[in-house]
């Protein structure tokens, strides 16, 4: 993916649930209700975690994501679920 000029991420309230299909373990098409398509390009994953130290641990792994029409969009994977964080503008 090419570096981008400025831009703002527009997060959701909530995630979006989503789903990905996969291509040697990375994103190669993902579907969701707010916007869906072949990913073109992307950077990632970015990985990040918390409270390793009880029971209540999690972390999740955090893609850019460039589709084939042109949207740019964050997502994340957690626990085997993929949900849509936001669309750059």
């Amino acid at each position: 993916m090419p570096p981008l000029p400025a831009c703002a991420l527009r997060r959701f309230r909530a995630p979006a649930p989503a789903s990905m299909s996969l291509s040697k373990n990375k994103p190669a098409h993902l579907r969701s209700a707010k916007i869906q398509g072949e990913v073109k390009a992307r950077k990632g994953p970015y990985r990040a975690s918390g409270n390793w130290w009880d029971e209540k641990a999690w972390d999740r792994a955090e893609w850019d994501l460039e589709l084939e029409n042109g949207a740019l969009c964050q997502c994340h994977a957690s626990g085997g679920r993929w949900e849509l964080d936001g669309v750059y503008d």
